[in-house]
């Protein structure tokens, strides 16, 4: 692994990424001898905003709708 890294290194398929935005990723040995890919998500985790807002019923949004004749992009967004 550490030879095909290198070579995509070298040629340009990959390059080092200094994102804030990013993730690791490694291998870890299984019990049979191969490796399983994982990838570490607890930087990306730390930085994502948390939607404080829970998402409205369906249901309510289409009472709201219910006797409406005439819909506008900005209804359908905010329903």
């Amino acid at each position: 692994m550490d030879g095909y890294v290198e070579a995509s290194l070298r040629s340009g398929i990959i390059c080092p990424s200094s994102s804030p935005a990013r993730a690791g990723f490694f291998f870890v040995g299984k019990k049979d001898g191969l490796l399983r890919p994982c990838i570490d998500y607890s930087t990306l985790n730390y930085i994502t905003v948390k939607n404080r807002y829970p998402l409205p019923l369906i249901s309510s949004a289409f009472k709201l709708l219910q006797q409406a004749r005439v819909f506008t992009k900005l209804d359908l967004q905010n329903a």
